[in-house]
């Protein structure tokens, strides 16, 4: 007789005591049992010897339970899986994400996130760093040193006297230069339309052309002019060409000259000074205007 199993469970029929029974009743059952075991196979308690190769990774039809078995031991022994993070050895603890595209590790908070999402503690249990739950870091701190010219600062400290520095154009908002003299060279410009600079702040922008030039102050920017209250913008009048100092977009200009929110320099050589008042983007603007 054939064996049902294992491709189906085999059914069989409830005798009672005044059945009676045939020789092949217990065939039946000893084919089921002994296709049972065959599918089990031998020593399905026994496990591998661990080993790091002979995993199969595809679909395949094992010729007993025991041998499925065993290579799901290879596949573990050997990390040879891709859909999870593998762990290196136990003395290293690195986890290295299966392919150069997939993220190291993910931390997604709860709806609602309440707690640190991530803490790193102390052998006593303490966060000592962590990511907070709006995924801020906290209670870092680093150390060492950085050199700025040829001064070290401590990463932890502060320094009051910075040695060796050459600062190019600089910007400098609302601070004190004392003890040293601080000069800008000179910007000079050819063309027929300017923009006001970071490098024309306590400066003199030379202005030259045959034709007329105009310079149009622009409204303030912390990240491209620094400009603020009490900054100087100096114009010089070096060609022939006359001077227009207009104010862009939201900048307003004062002055006494003919136009006054658009002075002009008088005539070559002529020299005006632009000061930003303590409104924002509000100039005053005099000199040899007209």
């Amino acid at each position: 007789m054939t064996a049902t199993y294992p491709t189906q469970v085999k059914t069989f029929n409830t005798h009672n005591t005044l059945d009676v029974i045939n020789a092949g009743d217990p065939n039946a059952i000893q084919d089921e049992v002994v296709a049972l075991e065959s599918t089990v196979g031998a020593n399905p308690t026994l496990s591998t010897t661990p080993v790091t190769t002979g995993w199969n990774g595809t679909s395949y039809t094992y010729s007993t339970v025991s041998a499925r078995i065993a290579n799901v031991e290879l596949g573990v022994v050997g990390d040879s899986h891709t859909q999870y993070l593998r762990k290196s050895a136990d003395s290293a603890n690195v986890i290295t994400p299966s392919a150069s595209n997939i993220k190291a590790a993910v931390f997604k908070a709860a709806s609602g996130q309440s707690v640190n999402l991530v803490e790193f503690q102390n052998s006593s249990g303490t966060p000592v760093t962590y990511i907070d739950s709006n995924g801020n870091l906290q209670g870092f701190s680093v150390s060492g040193t950085i050199t700025i010219g040829s001064t070290a600062i401590s990463l932890n400290g502060t320094a009051t006297t910075i040695a060796g520095l050459t600062l190019t154009a600089p910007v400098i908002n609302n601070g004190t230069i004392s003890g040293a003299t601080y000069v800008t060279p000179p910007n000079s410009q050819t063309g027929t339309t300017y923009t006001a600079a970071a490098i024309d702040a306590y400066s003199f922008t030379l202005l030259s052309n045959a034709a007329a030039i105009a310079v149009t102050i622009p409204q303030n920017n912390s990240g491209t002019n620094g400009f603020g209250a009490g900054t100087q913008l100096n114009f010089a009048q070096m060609g022939a060409g006359q001077v227009t100092i207009s104010g862009g977009t939201g900048v307003t200009l004062l002055s006494t000259g003919a136009t006054p929110a658009a002075p002009k320099l008088r005539l070559q050589y002529s020299v005006a000074t632009a000061v930003q008042t303590n409104v924002a983007n509000t100039w005053l603007v005099t000199g040899d205007i007209s």
